[in-house]
């Protein structure tokens, strides 16, 4: 829509010199630069910015059950995506440890990928 407001500009007022014979060619001219003013910013706000994150996260808040090298305990589960979820704990196990979490009742292996 802003190409063909300013290719109208510029056909009516530039190449054809008729802006002076059309009715109001002030008023058309002002408006149709107001027109491409706010198109303009409206294809600056229609860019997405890049996402942080791969895939959404969903907050959540429930019990589960982390299994860290034979022994279970439980933790919250605080939030969960398709790409991973991050959990609470009072004892955290550290980084690139292997564990099994019982989230409403199915087991899913995992590997810490942060500790904080």
């Amino acid at each position: 829509m802003l190409v063909v407001t300013l290719s109208g500009i510029v056909y009516a007022f530039i190449l054809h010199l008729q802006g002076d014979s059309i009715a109001y060619g002030g008023l058309a001219l002002a408006w149709s630069l107001y027109n491409a003013f706010v198109l303009m910013i409206v294809c600056f706000v229609c860019i997405e910015q890049p996402r942080r994150r791969k895939a959404e996260r969903f907050e959540r808040d429930e019990p589960i059950l982390v299994e860290v090298d034979g022994a279970s305990r439980l933790a919250r589960l605080k939030d969960i995506s398709l790409t991973g979820a991050r959990l609470s704990a009072a004892a955290p196990p550290p980084r690139g440890t292997r564990v099994k979490c019982t989230i409403m009742g199915q087991t899913v292996p995992a590997v810490v990928a942060r500790s904080t």
